[in-house]
């Protein structure tokens, strides 16, 4: 199975005038708008010689075709994928385009760097300007650099997947769902809605509703739209977009759909409620919460895994890697902590898709996973026990799976 790409919009939804923009783009477009003048301000101190007008509108057209490929492109983070799919679309229909595309990408990445706006990490920022500079073109012979060894490693899916099944008696399994910390958060997502609260006309919770009910979950979702920053909104990261709908507040965005699919809420046109079965999980009834937290594991690894989508209709961020991850997991081989998180495999940086989806794109999203207790990490990246059978019915058929025995 190989990883997937971020979930956006095709490279010609924007082509024609007068076509509705896709939210990510109108707004990639705004945040390059406002920061043109220092860009051009940049290059005509930086190029004398050369129209900054001309760079300008090129790097406006990549950046265009990048946001429309992914829903969660960050201005000051350009995403390697989005980069790499673009120039080959320039390649493909603008050929005559492709080498000022790159220049202009690299000349903008520069740009972000010296003025100390990008807001992604050292090994992002090379992917990216090595994927633009030609003279930075590299073989499978040159994967040395100062000092350190590179390996590349391929994905190879197992043949046949068995999940451990849980030892766990009825008690200790209950004990374990309690202790779990996304148990405590959706009962509070849960509580905080009371009787019902109101929705939108496309079910999802009204602008206002986002900061409390995202507060419930530990997150502070409000942001504050400064700098040149865009998408997808993260806790603790400065300059992020204001967060103007759950989905962009990812923790809500997850817990919504797992009470959504677990039937722990209803949905009518104008309001959301907790069902009878929803209200004997916040009461903590025995019975009721051993099948709720079984199915609110479920729901989340299914949406986590891209068996289901997210509250805005769209797949999870690289799912495919997720649900390898997942998979891996709950299996006698699962992936190392340094793998998952740091992209090292017995001390060297592994360079495959795998690695750079859940150490780099979805660093974060994989730190909230554990925190809400999905996932437990110590040298290994494993699913709980008291959730194996979770993981097993939401990607179970997806991988072929069997149950075996218990977890040694």
């Amino acid at each position: 199975m190989t990883p997937g790409y971020r979930q956006g919009h095709g490279p010609d939804d924007f082509e024609d005038d007068g076509v509705h923009l896709p939210p990510n783009v109108e707004r990639s477009r705004e945040d390059f708008a406002r920061m043109k003048p220092d860009f051009c301000q940049w290059l005509e101190a930086t190029e004398p010689d050369v129209d900054p007008e001309v760079t300008m509108g090129t790097v406006s057209f990549v950046v265009s075709h990048c946001s429309a490929r992914d829903a969660y492109w960050i201005l000051t983070e350009p995403s390697v994928d989005a980069v790499r799919e673009t120039l080959r679309f320039v390649e493909d229909h603008f050929p005559d385009m492709l080498e000022g595309a790159k220049s202009g990408m690299g000349r903008f990445m520069e740009f972000l760097d010296e003025s100390q706006l990008y807001s992604g990490s050292d090994e992002s920022y090379e992917q990216v300007y090595e994927l633009v500079v030609d003279d930075l073109d590299m073989d499978d012979d040159d994967l040395e650099e100062d000092g350190e060894e590179y390996i590349r490693l391929e994905l190879v899916e197992p043949q046949t997947v068995v999940i451990y099944s849980s030892s766990l008696d009825k008690a200790q399994a209950l004990a374990a769902m309690e202790a779990l910390p996304f148990v405590s958060k959706a009962r509070a997502l849960l509580k905080w809605m009371g009787k019902s609260k109101e929705i939108t006309a496309s079910q999802t919770l009204r602008r206002k509703d986002i900061a409390p009910a995202a507060a419930t979950l530990g997150e502070d979702a409000i942001g504050v739209a400064t700098g040149y920053a865009s998408g997808f909104w993260e806790p603790d990261t400065e300059g992020t977009l204001e967060v103007r709908s759950a989905s962009e507040a990812p923790r809500l965005d997850l817990y919504w759909q797992m009470l959504r699919y677990a039937a722990l809420v209803e949905l009518t046109s104008t309001r959301v409620r907790p069902t009878a079965f929803g209200r004997a999980f916040l009461d903590a009834e025995p019975e009721a919460t051993a099948i709720a937290v079984q199915s609110l594991a479920t729901a989340a690894y299914q949406v986590l895994g891209g068996e289901l989508p997210r509250s805005n209709g769209e797949a999870q961020l690289g799912y495919r890697a997720v649900a390898v991850m997942l998979m891996s997991g709950a299996t006698e081989t699962p992936l190392t902590a340094d793998f998952v998180l740091e992209g090292i495999e017995d001390g060297q940086i592994v360079l495959d898709d795998l690695a750079n989806a859940l150490s780099g794109m979805l660093g974060y999203s994989v730190q909230r996973w554990i925190e809400d207790g999905f996932l437990e990490v110590g040298e290994y990246v494993e699913i709980p026990e008291v959730l194996l059978p979770s993981v097993a019915t939401a990607l179970g058929e997806t991988f072929g799976a069997s149950i075996g025995e218990p977890r040694p």
